[in-house]
């Protein structure tokens, strides 16, 4: 097999510079692999100081050569699409903002499960807990466990509770 050859798209300097000003850990580990190889390493040896695997730095050697300091911006992932679509989150948010017993539920406080119960019930479509919740979180929806009046409280405070 023949050495990988790198293209100059920028200086030595250029890219120690690139390399300096991101704040992205994943492109500087790409640049600091970019430079190791204008120093004249080969991709196993530029992969164990920046300790990836050698066929990431051969990936990036390609892409660098094929696109220059753009060719190594990370692409952004799509993940997982939404259980719910946006209209049918923003009814389920509204949904919540409402006591249970407005939307003829038999109970007083909205739970994760209960909440679970309701995506099922209302859009037919399964949701986990954990994801009900990351989906609260990102629309600042904070969980408020309702605690009873202490026995000791100030009896203006449990008229205005």
């Amino acid at each position: 097999m023949f050495p990988l050859q790198i293209k100059r798209h920028v200086s030595f300097e250029e890219l120690k510079n690139l390399f300096r000003k991101t704040d992205k850990k994943s492109l500087a580990i790409r640049y600091l692999a970019i430079l190791k190889m204008y120093e004249g390493e080969d991709a196993p040896k530029a992969a164990r100081e920046v300790y990836v695997t050698p066929q990431s730095v051969r990936n990036w050697v390609h892409r660098w050569n094929e696109q220059g300091p753009k060719g190594l911006i990370p692409e952004p992932q799509s993940g997982r699409p939404p259980v719910l679509k946006e209209e049918e989150r923003e009814v389920l948010i509204n949904d919540v903002l409402k006591s249970p017993r407005e939307i003829d539920y038999d109970f007083s406080t909205w739970t994760l499960k209960a909440i679970v119960g309701h995506v099922k019930k209302k859009f037919g479509k399964e949701m986990s807990i954990s994801g009900v919740d990351r989906m609260l979180k990102r629309d600042n929806l904070s969980r408020v466990v309702p605690r009873p009046m202490p026995a000791k409280a100030d009896p203006q405070k449990k008229l205005n509770f």
